[in-house]
């Protein structure tokens, strides 16, 4: 039998560490404004370990755009719709699962996604390309979604499942910012509420009346 040698499992749990702390200081500071130093003081990693799995500041930033930004999308908006059998309630499911921490976060910092878009989608075209990538499965797949609660009855059939789908993200996005502005939680429970309405409006006869 073959030893098992663990250094790739070290390098791998090496990478991730700096992935995971760069993913806290681009979404506390802005890609631009993030510090490589404050990463490896975070980490107490060496430059030398950093630029082994990062060739610069930038591959970093595109990292954590593809596994970490990514990641928290897929899962707090898109997987919950994914799973339900009545993807509206599914949606509204998450909406009302925004916890405390969730709030602070998103008051203090934003949403990481629209942060890097506002700050880095006209400047740099591969950040706007990942980011754009981010966001079209975020609709397809929620398109998709509210496509088979039609199939199922759950969504009015007249209901363009993408335009709303791009709608839906949009709104979210709008409330993380005007909360992030604002630094006031309210401000997020308001557009949340609102949300909700408009998900509720979106179900078909029978259903809508007993929702």
């Amino acid at each position: 039998m073959a030893k098992v040698v663990p250094v790739k499992r070290d390098a791998d749990a090496t990478r991730q560490r700096i992935l995971d702390a760069g993913a806290v200081e681009i979404h506390r500071h802005g890609f631009r404004n993030a510090s490589v130093e404050s990463i490896l003081a975070d980490t107490g990693l060496t430059k030398g370990a950093f630029y082994h799995h990062f060739a610069a500041k930038a591959d970093l930033g595109y990292a954590v755009i593809d596994e970490s930004i990514r990641t928290q999308v897929l899962t707090k908006w898109v997987e919950p719709i994914e799973a339900a059998l009545d993807p509206l309630s599914g949606f509204i499911g998450a909406l009302s699962d925004v916890c405390s921490e969730d709030l602070n976060m998103v008051c203090d910092c934003g949403c990481p996604l629209n942060n890097l878009a506002q700050e880095m989608s006209a400047i740099d075209e591969t950040f706007r390309g990942k980011l754009l990538r981010v966001y079209a499965e975020w609709r397809d797949r929620t398109a998709a979604a509210l496509s088979r609660g039609q199939g199922a009855g759950y969504v009015r059939a007249d209901v363009d499942c993408r335009n709303t789908a791009t709608f839906i993200m949009s709104s979210i996005e709008g409330a993380a910012g005007l909360a992030k502005n604002h630094q006031d939680p309210e401000v997020l429970f308001v557009c949340l509420e609102g949300m909700t309405r408009y998900l509720e409006s979106l179900r078909s006869g029978p259903r809508a009346q007993a929702s």
